[in-house]
């Protein structure tokens, strides 16, 4: 039995206000798995707020903090300025964005048909020495699916030179984001 949504952000809250009432202080790691919590569930405003929290209390925020932040993004395109933010943010924190923060990031732009700015932060990425992998490619290609962008998305693939089998993931990603953007 699945509760409510409004249910699971309730039993998430009841349990922070427990452990405050306990004086229970919390750490990195607790601050974590409720900003994991709160972003798995939907609830991204709360889970900023937890990060902002950190902040404040002068909690160091870690890779894990961002990259659970980033890999939980909605997929509906709606969050490219939620990701752009928390990628400055990081840096800002002298956090340094890894592949899995950027392939994140590439691919809320991918959702949203933000093609262009899904490739410019791939090339910061590789201008940060951060070597891309196959996921962080093949997220890139599957960002330009759409009617203007598949070529670009086929001439990344033809550059790329991949073995067999990352080419035909890499064929399957752009095809799926062909389908995608005409709604099949």
């Amino acid at each position: 039995v699945r509760v409510s949504a409004s249910t699971e952000l309730e039993e998430i809250m009841e349990l922070w206000s427990d452990m405050q009432m306990n004086k229970v202080v919390p750490n990195q790691r607790t601050f974590n798995v409720f900003i994991f919590a709160c972003a798995q569930n939907g609830y991204w405003s709360k889970a900023f707020d937890f990060l902002l929290q950190m902040e404040k209390q002068g909690i160091e925020r870690s890779l894990i903090t961002y990259n659970i932040l980033l890999s939980s993004l909605p997929a509906d395109g709606s969050a490219v300025e939620q990701a752009s933010f928390l990628l400055n943010h990081m840096q800002q924190s002298d956090v340094q964005p890894d592949a899995v923060s950027y392939t994140c990031a590439i691919k809320t732009c991918g959702h949203a048909g933000r093609s262009q700015l899904a490739f410019r932060m791939y090339e910061e990425a590789i201008a940060k020495n951060i070597t891309p992998d196959s996921q962080m490619y093949e997220t890139l290609i599957g960002a330009h699916g759409d009617d203007a962008e598949w070529k670009q998305g086929l001439e990344l693939i033809q550059q790329l030179h991949g073995t067999t089998n990352e080419l035909r993931k890499q064929y399957l990603e752009l095809i799926t984001a062909c389908l995608r953007s005409h709604n099949y």
